[in-house]
């Protein structure tokens, strides 16, 4: 009997405790995952019990980890797609006397695309210095190019996937993906649904959001752009209680993990009452801000440079981020960074539509608040969403996910055709052979 082919082939090794694998055997594609062995953190990203109880939870002799393998299970999130249980040491990094030692590993999403961050590292270089101050709207902008800096589609993308990656941590609700045909053979309608909340769903907050944590895929099928997804989760925090209790809203600190349910209570009520009185390490982080986290990153993407922080800046203790509904803003004096006025920031970026301003501009207003959802968002911005697909020429050219699905049900479907008539082609065929008479010829006789 033939030795059992193993499910994975190690692919490119890419440090000593991090390589990746391919799936083998005659159904396998040719997707990559990434392999790290569990008894040995990643030296990128290392396991902090102390800091990330998340993680620790993936640490051996944790029974744990189906659980954690259903929150790491989602489009738009770094998801953990299988376990090895059986490696050779040797192979996974553990060198020197590892030999004949067996070591356990989660396999996971790999970002073959990079971060966010290396796409603001490769194009901010065009860019000029921008200006001491943007409160009336003005802005730098890439070398030769006015009205925006990345493309559009390419914010739409990632802002609405960062937002369904954060509707799964906090709410536990997945998004799904359908199409019906286009009339008149057009552009296929996306069908949008929504899956109910997870059972005893506990929202996770990620603490983390940055452009080096957003990772990107390349486009597996016809798609403009790759999957986004959200990682690094050493930082997370798990609310103790179940999604929507309204006992208990979703509010931890930013860099504490310490205080108790009923502190964290204390410190936001009185964060609702005193706002920048209280002291900075005590203010609640909340859902909100979560979201306010994705419109800077969109802020960026669509300006070219980083969002002033949102509350006292470090530099000066000036706050540099306004709008025109806050009464009695002091305009900053000091040379560090400008002000940005979110109501008017956006009008000179001609490149882009009203609905992506409305989008960004509606996220960048919910820093620290508990009142919103993820949820609540999409629902507001898709229609935005699909106007510009409908009515701009980038957008009528952009593809997403739910075009790519039209693309494959339309593929399976002409093959389906395809082969149904080759079947009665060959059905006819062999008819054709059963009726043909053979006539017997009688050699004495010639026939001319």
């Amino acid at each position: 009997m033939p030795p059992t082919q193993p499910r994975y082939t190690l692919h490119k090794p890419l440090s000593p405790s991090l390589f990746l694998v391919r799936r083998t055997g005659a159904n396998a594609t040719e997707e990559t995952l990434l392999a790290r062995p569990l008894d040995e953190p990643s030296p990128s990203h290392p396991v902090n019990s102390t800091k990330s109880a998340v993680l620790a939870l993936l640490q051996p002799p944790s029974t744990a980890g189906t659980a954690l393998a259903n929150l790491l299970n989602h489009e738009n999130i770094v998801s953990i797609r299988d376990e090895l249980v059986d490696f050779p040491a040797e192979v996974g990094g553990g060198g020197g006397g590892a030999a004949g030692r067996r070591r356990r590993m989660f396999l996971w999403d790999w970002a073959d695309a990079g971060t966010l961050a290396g796409v603001f590292a490769e194009y901010e270089k065009e860019l000029v210095t921008p200006p001491a101050s943007v409160s009336s709207g003005q802005i730098g902008g890439r070398k030769g190019v006015k009205g925006g800096f990345l493309p559009e589609g390419f914010v739409w993308h990632i802002g609405l996937g960062m937002v369904r990656g954060l509707q799964w941590l906090h709410e536990g609700v997945r998004e799904r993906y359908g199409v019906e045909g286009g009339q008149n053979g057009g552009r296929c309608k996306r069908v949008r649904g929504r899956m109910g909340p997870e059972r005893d769903w506990m929202p996770v907050l990620h603490r983390d959001l940055k452009a080096e944590n957003v990772f990107l895929q390349h486009p597996r099928g016809i798609e403009t752009y790759g999957a986004v997804k959200l990682g690094n989760f050493e930082r997370c925090w798990v609310s103790g209680s179940v999604s929507r209790s309204k006992e208990t809203p979703v509010v931890a600190m930013e860099w504490e993990d310490g205080p108790s349910l009923g502190e964290l209570r204390d410190r936001r009520e009185r964060w609702e009452r005193e706002k920048m009185g209280v002291e900075r390490a005590h203010r609640p982080y909340t859902e909100g801000s979560e979201l306010f986290a994705v419109g800077a990153l969109l802020y960026r993407m669509m300006c070219g440079y980083p969002l002033p922080p949102a509350e006292e800046c470090p530099e000066c203790g000036c706050v540099h981020l306004t709008s025109n509904d806050v009464a009695g803003h002091t305009p900053c004096e000091h040379d560090c960074v400008g002000d940005v006025n979110i109501d008017e920031v956006f009008k000179p970026l001609f490149n882009y539509t009203d609905g992506l301003k409305e989008f960004v501009m509606l996220l960048l207003r919910l820093n620290r608040s508990d009142e919103w959802r993820a949820s609540i968002v999409m629902d507001i911005v898709w229609p935005r969403y699909e106007h510009w697909t409908a009515t701009t020429e980038d957008g009528q050219l952009h593809r997403d996910i739910y075009d790519d699905i039209w693309f494959r049900q339309q593929n399976q479907e002409r093959l389906l055709k395809s082969q149904h008539r080759v079947g009665v082609e060959e059905r006819m065929v062999s008819d054709q052979d059963e009726d043909m008479v053979e006539i017997p010829v009688d050699d004495s006789v010639l026939v001319v």
